[in-house]
């Protein structure tokens, strides 16, 4: 067999191929991370035809066509020994049914009787040969059989209609005597020479496979179990026999040998998936996406199975290979391999497929100018439908209570691509190019199209301020969006939030704009599957401005919220902002963002009219020190990253260049303050309440507060807290 001997030599060269397995845990995921390739349909029953169904075909064919097959599968699968013993004895105790394959066999056929007790007196002689219990000493006997007289049984029959079943009994009851060569005889003799599409022989070969392997005819057993797409016990009879075979060369060897059969076809998308999720979650620095030479092989096997002359299934190898470039990171090669794909012959399904990566190769390669974004508006035209159309009682579920999307978990294909495509290719390369609005209302949509079609909401109750929380409870998404009681864990740490937190400002006011004038149908679609709540955008633009101390168009913004919004936060400020050391302070309430704004404009318009030097250094003090302690104690004014819901990915605002250059501004204004003083009285009470006591010691010593220093310390030291290091 040369293919499988090359197959096995590339693979002890390379090494063996190891599954990585994951760790218990609670993982949240990058939209990177979300499946994409996909050649089987594993939300739905297989397709494929079992073996056991096939079986009760024939068996309807042997007997009745008019018998169900139901009825057929409970006789000869379901029936215990002891119960089928009673129907062939015709026992006094036994309770007859309405089973139509029971009545049939029993007055018209004798034969199939004869067959079906000595097939169930094998199954349960094997069964008590292969327990942990047996010993070959042992006499292991039913009603007076032994497998040995099973065997010889079976081997003589000459019952012409059912020759190849007493063949598979036969096989069966020599293979679990170890008789092996006895095994072969009738394989080489008999039943190798059975139709290929004949049941028992299909059932034959896996013991077949068996015996080579244990008689230590490794390459032939693989051989034997590549025509049953049987990977997994390739892999066993390859380590028997001490070679190295990769899932790409077994995938490969077993569709060479069986090419419909289904199971090779689930175990190249196990394969091809355990590439694309490199366990990008978040905290997690993403590596390049790069394929290991094994993937790259497995690329090589599909561009050869999809340009053969009697290629069977085209656009899936096509597919296939396209989708091992993208994730070598060649989008260009991949464009090639999707263009032949979309030519080829296929199943709807496959096109589907091939449809989805078409809309994220060319979000990686299409210029982003007009015309990619009215390809892009019918791309998600199409996948919106798709979302609609296959949504279902699990993913409705699912979406409400289950944490899945917030994880980026798979778990409802057509709107995990939708959010991949979008949120991990399309809005980083538009806010690359200057088109954050537009990001922000795709990002929009792919963190919130699902959850308003589902429209409620099934969560544990958590109250603000404990880590108590209740059973789940049920609510529409307006209750828990606009209740004062819940922490909001939807629009707080989301992909589109966490991009709204940080991107230019100016791309969020513009955002804005847009929800309020959309400016084409584009724009309509998009607004129409986001959360539109202008009070929810004008709080993260105030906020944003606050954190650039542009205090004027703070309040601007605030003041077109609607009162008592901030009770909605995920946030609450507890402290005066304008104490030198922060008090509580209750003053706000829940538009404390918009208070403090107004307060901060007031202060700056009046530092900049004010004449008399002391009262505006005294007024400077203030102004500074509330920005300060904006970014320090009282952060509420200024982030949402350490409130009751954190970022999925934590700014970490407090440590970041922009806060420390703020703080340090903020110190700065403190000490011109105390520098625009003309009366000593007032700076020392400055200094005193900054803690900096030995300089009011030093330089103040004839004012009343340099005079309590001076009686009250004993050593005098400055006490300089180093809020940021």
């Amino acid at each position: 067999m040369k293919s499988l001997k090359y197959s096995l030599a590339i693979s002890m060269a390379l090494g063996a191929f190891v599954h990585e397995a994951e760790a218990c845990g609670y993982t949240t995921y990058l939209p990177a991370g979300y499946y994409m390739y996909r050649v089987v349909d594993d939300t739905l029953p297989a397709h494929d035809i079992s073996f056991a169904e096939e079986n009760c075909l024939q068996w309807q064919q042997l007997t009745s066509e008019e018998i169900p097959l139901d009825h057929i599968h409970q006789v000869v699968y379901d029936m215990p020994l002891w119960q089928f013993m009673m129907l062939y004895d015709d026992s006094a105790g036994y309770f007859w049914t309405d089973n139509h394959f029971e009545q049939y066999i029993k007055y018209h056929d004798r034969e199939v009787m004869d067959f079906l007790l000595l097939a169930k007196l094998n199954e349960e002689l094997r069964a008590a040969h292969s327990s942990p219990w047996y010993y070959p000493s042992m006499r292991v006997e039913k009603y007076g059989y032994t497998l040995e007289l099973i065997a010889e049984i079976a081997v003589e029959s000459d019952a012409p209609r059912m020759r190849d079943r007493y063949l598979l009994q036969a096989i069966r009851a020599l293979f679990t005597l170890g008789r092996y060569d006895e095994c072969m005889k009738l394989w080489t003799e008999e039943a190798e020479k059975l139709p290929k599409d004949n049941v028992m022989r299909k059932l034959i070969l896996p013991y077949i496979a068996g015996v080579e392997c244990r008689l230590g005819n490794y390459e032939s057993a693989m051989e034997f179990y590549a025509k049953i797409g049987d990977i997994d016990s390739m892999f066993m009879c390859a380590r028997m026999g001490g070679y190295v075979l990769s899932m790409a060369d077994a995938i490969a060897i077993a569709y060479r040998n069986c090419p419909d059969n289904p199971r090779i076809i689930e175990k190249l998308q196990r394969y091809v998936r355990d590439g694309e999720n490199t366990y990008r979650g978040y905290g997690l620095e993403e590596e390049p996406r790069r394929l290991d030479p094994e993937r790259r092989r497995m690329r090589n096997y599909a561009i050869e199975f999809a340009s053969a002359e009697d290629a069977q299934h085209p656009a899936m190898w096509y597919y296939t290979a396209a989708m091992l470039y993208d994730m070598d990171n060649e989008p260009e090669e991949a464009d090639k391999m999707l263009a032949l794909a979309e030519q080829s012959e296929g199943s709807d399904f496959i096109h589907e497929s091939i449809k989805v990566l078409r809309i994220n190769v060319d979000a990686r390669l299409k210029p982003y100018d007009r015309a990619y974004d009215k390809l892009l508006f019918e791309q998600l035209q199409w996948l919106d439908a798709k979302i609609r159309e296959n949504i279902d009682e699990d993913v409705i579920e699912t979406t409400a209570s289950d944490g899945n999307l917030d994880r980026c978990v798979s778990y409802y294909y057509w709107n995990d691509m939708m959010r991949r495509i979008l949120l991990a290719e399309v809005c980083p390369r538009m806010i690359d190019r200057g088109r954050g609005a537009r990001a922000l209302q795709l990002a929009n949509m792919a963190d919130n199209y699902l959850r308003s079609l589902v429209g409620y909401i099934s969560e544990y109750v958590c109250s603000k301020g404990t880590n108590y929380c209740e059973d789940y409870e049920t609510m529409t998404l307006e209750e828990y969006r606009h209740s004062s009681e819940l922490h909001n864990y939807i629009d707080f740490s989301n992909d589109f939030f966490d991009m709204a937190d940080v991107i230019d400002i100016e791309e969020l006011v513009k955002y804005a704009d847009v929800l309020e004038h959309p400016k084409g149908k584009f724009d309509e679609f998009l607004n129409a599957r986001g959360y539109t709540d202008m009070d929810y955008i004008y709080d993260i633009i105030g906020t944003r401005y606050l954190r650039t101390m542009q205090y004027a168009k703070a309040e601007e913004y605030f003041q077109c919220m609607n009162s008592g919004y901030g009770y909605r936060l995920n946030v609450r400020l507890y402290n005066n902002p304008f104490e030198i050391e922060p008090t509580p302070y209750y003053a706000y309430g829940a538009d404390f963002r918009y208070h403090f704004a107004r307060e901060m404009a007031f202060m700056e318009r009046y530092i900049a009219t004010m004449e008399d030097s002391n009262r505006k250094a005294w007024m400077m003090l203030r102004y500074a020190i509330g920005m300060r302690n904006s970014f320090m104690e009282c952060w509420p004014l200024t982030q949402y990253s350490y409130g009751y819901v954190g970022h999925r990915r934590c700014s970490g605002w407090w440590y970041s260049k922009e806060a420390k250059e703020s703080i340090k501004h903020a110190n700065n204004l403190i000490a011109e303050a105390i520098a625009t003083f003309t009366d000593d009285e007032m700076a020392a009470c400055v200094q005193y309440e900054l803690s900096n006591f030995k300089t009011v010691a030093t330089s103040y010593r004839h004012t009343r507060y340099g005079q309590i220093v001076l009686s009250s310390c004993d050593r005098l030291r400055d006490y300089r807290r180093e809020f940021v290091k």
